[in-house]
């Protein structure tokens, strides 16, 4: 990818047509997925952005566009996540193409009223790498936080390091890719940022900071997956308010 940066600290926005055919076609000839154009101490003209989820970049034809603000969220993602954020970054310049051949795992199917859920396994390593979360300040319509970095390295790693270290409670998402059903096993492409993690997502990315990688890449989770096709985003909203703002812990007096 092609990157560019202008340092100059106005607060104007940046006339990027022209660089963005000339990104363009360097990404054509190079043979390239994204040319990426960053720039600095200027703002997006409104006019490119298309979608509200996108307000801090825009996507044309072989081109991302990032401004401050994008490379700022970008920061905190890697903060958060390490080598793993590659992931999301890959997903967020929306390569549509599968990086490897479909994940093949047993599963339940369950009806509530007009909805189904699959529940199925998967070891951390593969979810990690199609999963992703909403995060409020980068789109109007997320509503979850960012991760607490403290949880993910201390607290939840360190427990999962340990002898006792086990998560048998599971963890909920959206399959935002086509997931199919053969020979008795749910197929899910590996598609980036294809699985929306509802809840669940300190439990999942605590992983990214274990020391023992074959339990990363050996350890069964149990997870619950809504297709979709399915569900609303408004539906998929309400599960995540009803799950995390009006269940109550248990209290360590039972413990």
């Amino acid at each position: 990818a092609e990157v560019s940066i202008s340092l100059d600290n106005s607060d104007k926005t940046f006339p990027i047509e022209k660089l963005i055919d000339e990104y363009s076609k360097k990404a054509e000839r190079e043979g390239a997925h994204r040319s990426i154009l960053a720039i600095s101490g200027y703002s997006i003209p409104k006019k490119h952005m298309q979608e509200e989820d996108k307000y801090k970049r825009a996507i044309f034809d072989k081109v991302v566009v990032w401004d401050d603000q994008y490379i700022e969220y970008l920061e905190e993602v890697v903060n958060a996540l390490g080598k793993w954020a590659k992931y999301s970054v890959l997903g967020d310049l929306e390569i549509t193409e599968k990086f490897g051949g479909p994940i093949k795992s047993p599963f339940l199917k369950i009806t509530q009223g007009d909805f189904d859920f699959f529940v199925f396994r998967i070891s951390p390593e593969e979810l990690l790498k199609i999963s992703y979360i909403f995060r409020r300040d980068y789109s109007p319509r997320a509503y979850q936080r960012m991760l607490n970095i403290r949880r993910l390295k201390q607290e939840i790693s360190e427990f999962l390091d340990s002898d006792e270290g086990s998560l048998p409670t599971n963890i909920i998402g959206v399959f935002n890719s086509e997931i199919k059903i053969r020979d008795y096993k749910l197929i899910i492409p590996r598609n980036y940022k294809s699985f929306w993690i509802i809840d669940g997502q300190h439990r999942l990315y605590s992983f990214c900071y274990t020391k023992n990688d074959l339990k990363r890449q050996n350890f069964d989770l149990l997870c619950v997956g809504l297709d979709g096709r399915e569900w609303k985003e408004s539906d998929q909203a309400r599960l995540f308010v009803e799950m995390n703002m009006k269940a109550k812990r248990i209290s360590k007096l039972l413990f």
